[in-house]
């Protein structure tokens, strides 16, 4: 889930009048299942994350794609300058009881969103509460592998900060194929 960097931030007066009305938090909408907790952690609005979260917004709750709000959060963390709000953003939601671990329907783990946006504050992070540099997902894919396709894009994030994070933390090389164009290496 990908926020729209270009929009202005929403007041966050705007929620609490809703909310002082009786607004429910969990209220996901009906096509995606997004609650308003999983668009604010996607599009970096950390004090709307705070403010659901003091309303008892549910941090485990799902989306269609089976994503929580901290993987919307771990997703929608694409530019080095936004990475402290995502990375309070993440702090709160892991302190309301998010898992680290929790994978959507493709498998991705938070940690999988993270390093393939080459966050490496975040990977950090979610590392620090138990995330698993091993984990695979959907395609067998490892934080590791994700962390290496986003080196051409993400050059200017110092991907290999979170790299080297990943290594030290005990994840393996990737496999041959993902650091190259596709091509499989010789055996």
């Amino acid at each position: 889930m990908r926020g729209s960097h270009t929009a202005p931030r929403p007041p966050r007066r705007c929620a609490e009048l809703l909310l002082a009305h009786g607004a429910r938090v969990n209220l996901a909408t009906r096509e995606r299942a997004l609650t308003a907790l999983h668009v604010a952690a996607g599009r970096g609005l950390a004090e709307h994350v705070g403010l659901y979260l003091r309303h008892g917004a549910d941090p485990a709750l799902r989306s269609r794609q089976g994503e929580t709000p901290l993987n919307a959060a771990c997703s929608g963390a694409e530019r080095p300058r936004d990475a402290p709000a995502y990375c309070l953003i993440a702090e709160r939601l892991l302190a309301a009881g998010a898992d680290p671990a929790a994978a959507g329907r493709k498998g991705h783990t938070p940690l999988h969103n993270a390093c393939g946006n080459a966050q490496y504050a975040l990977a950090r992070l979610l590392l620090r509460h138990g995330a698993d540099p091993a984990a695979t997902n959907g395609a067998g894919d490892t934080p590791m592998d994700c962390a290496l396709r986003a080196v051409p894009e993400y050059r200017r994030h110092r991907p290999e900060r979170t790299i080297a994070l990943l290594l030290e933390h005990g994840a393996g090389p990737a496999r041959p194929e993902v650091g190259g164009r596709g091509d499989a290496a010789p055996a």
